[in-house]
């Protein structure tokens, strides 16, 4: 059952016990539809495949397998698996969230949303690594979202680390061109490339944008070979440096110089985080504690306005007589003039003349201080007289008596 475009019109058919109601998405491989369950009575996601496509079908068992090996909380639930005619399904959970890629349509997401989507789709990763499963197709429509929670969906390219090959065929390669690490190139799958995928995801998030992107998939894929990536915090300002780093190690052009694991880049993130996160707060504290002591200043009654009011005035006060002072100008030295006559009168007249006065002499003087006068010289003291002895006072006695 195909359209005039050869795409699939299976909407409003059964595959089953599940009866399809309208599609939800297709891919180079496979066509998602919303289904109902008629035996469990819930609402699933079928995926159909056309069997007579050859490589179509040998990736579709490929996910088939590798998703029956993987249980883990963040990697998305397969139900059941059938064939009906020529079209081979694979039944899912249904996530009505909907795509990380409808999300990031209205820009880039807040660091702490952006961290919550990289811990678990790391950790779906890690698990699926441990394992010795590539995904090969991290990528924004491979993320489903129910509110905060998040899964790993598609399978399909997914292979096994000891059987990995980048190429299906000579001069193709498998994934999305803006996902693509350049190691591919080599014909190099390993977990490094799905690192470098979540890198480029973990950089759409942060920016709203890939960082390589052209008009068609050789000008893209020669950008991830020679090209360096933007800084994010030149597309989003509001990005700490540590962040930066962060994104740029895990797009390094070669892998030894990335994150050996998805664990490494989900950890490094969260503490770039937290140390951005601390020096915001320390900053914070430092801007409190400088004012506290201008609120304390503030003045609590009128008194101690007045107070404060007064000493600037005193304080005005004396720096204007500092300046007055410092403009006042010094004493100059006394200049004395001294006039001679020309003649002295006599008894004799004369005929009055016109006496010319001699040329003024000026001289300066210098006002001396006034020498002090001496000290006063010290009285001499007087010889105090001696008091008469007794002979002499019985003598002036025995005299007056005779």
């Amino acid at each position: 059952m195909r359209g005039e475009s050869g795409m699939l019109v299976l909407a409003g058919t059964r595959m089953g016990r599940y009866r399809l109601s309208r599609s939800l998405g297709k891919g180079g491989t496979a066509e998602v539809f919303l289904a109902y369950d008629e035996q469990m009575r819930r609402t699933v996601a079928v995926k159909v495949v056309d069997s007579r496509e050859f490589d179509l079908l040998r990736r579709f068992l490929r996910e088939v397998e590798t998703i029956g090996s993987l249980t883990h909380e963040h990697i998305l639930p397969v139900f059941d698996y059938g064939e009906q005619g020529e079209w081979r399904y694979l039944v899912m959970q249904y996530v009505e969230g909907g795509t990380l890629r409808e999300r990031l349509q209205n820009g880039p997401l807040a660091l702490a949303e952006t961290n919550a989507i990289l811990q678990q789709i790391a950790s779906a990763l890690q698990f699926a690594h441990a394992r010795g499963i590539i995904h090969r197709d991290i990528k924004p429509s491979n993320i489903l979202l129910r509110g905060n929670y998040v899964y790993l969906a598609d399978f399909g390219l997914a292979r096994s680390l000891d059987i990995a090959s980048s190429l299906t065929k000579t001069g193709s390669i498998l994934g999305t061109p803006e996902y693509i690490a350049p190691e591919l190139a080599n014909g190099e799958a390993t977990a490094s490339v799905d690192i470098y995928a979540l890198g480029i995801v973990l950089y759409q998030m942060l920016t709203g944008r890939v960082p390589f992107s052209g008009n068609s998939v050789l000008a893209i894929y020669w950008k991830h070979l020679q090209e360096a990536p933007v800084p994010p915090s030149l597309l989003n300002p509001t990005l700490p440096a540590s962040v930066d780093a962060v994104v740029l190690r895990a797009l390094a052009k070669d892998p030894r110089q990335r994150f050996q694991t998805a664990g490494q880049l989900a950890e490094a993130f969260a503490l770039a985080l937290d140390s951005h996160r601390q020096s915001r707060t320390f900053v914070d504290r430092d801007a409190q504690k400088l004012a506290l002591p201008l609120c304390r200043l503030r003045p609590r009654n009128g008194f101690t306005l007045i107070l404060a009011l007064a000493l600037l005035f005193l304080l005005a006060t004396s720096l204007s007589f500092t300046f007055l002072t410092a403009d006042s100008p010094r004493p100059q030295p006394v200049l004395v003039r001294e006039f001679y006559p020309a003649s002295l009168p006599t008894g004799t007249p004369q005929k009055r003349t016109t006496p010319t006065a001699p040329p003024t002499k000026i001289t300066h003087t210098t006002i001396s201080p006034r020498p002090s006068p001496p000290p006063p010289a010290k009285p001499t003291p007087k010889p105090t007289p001696r008091p008469p002895d007794q002979w002499h006072r019985h003598r002036r006695w025995k005299n007056e008596v005779s």
